[in-house]
């Protein structure tokens, strides 16, 4: 059996978190703090990073980070990457949305057209389901 140790996470445009780097070093850490300043948050990039769901398991929740009135920011990159020391072996798993957005024809202004998420291991994309794989073999769900 593999040991699995968190060494460091970053956060990036992730619902209320703009940015935060959180060094674990394979520690135990408590996250603490008063309601509504974040702790949910970290445990929810997390479980989006390696399963594509919140800390509820669900798949469709809101990760865009949001305005003081509760309006999406667009064109921001939401990003969460983790360093895990898998018995003694430095793994760095990343996924990414960004969202894509075109131009029609005689139109003034780009439109959203939909979001892509995109997955890294090691700093190499990797498609979806070859990412889903190594998560699968080291961690279950």
């Amino acid at each position: 059996m593999q040991e699995i140790r968190l060494s460091k996470m970053q956060i990036r445009n992730f619902k209320g978190i703009r940015e935060l780097d959180i060094v674990f070093n394979g520690k135990d850490m408590n996250v603490l703090g008063d309601n509504g300043t974040g702790k949910t948050s970290i445990i929810d990039s997390f479980t989006w990073l390696l399963f594509g769901k919140d800390s509820l398991d669900r798949a469709d929740f809101g990760i865009k980070p949001t305005d003081s009135t509760g309006n999406i920011i667009h064109q921001l990159e939401t990003s969460v990457e983790a360093v895990f020391d898998i018995s003694g072996t430095e793994k760095v798993f990343k996924k990414t949305l960004t969202e894509v957005w075109s131009r029609k024809r005689g139109a003034a202004e780009a439109e959203f057209t939909r979001n892509e998420n995109n997955f890294y291991i090691d700093g190499v994309p990797k498609k979806k389901v070859e990412y889903t794989t190594v998560i699968k073999e080291l961690i279950d769900e």
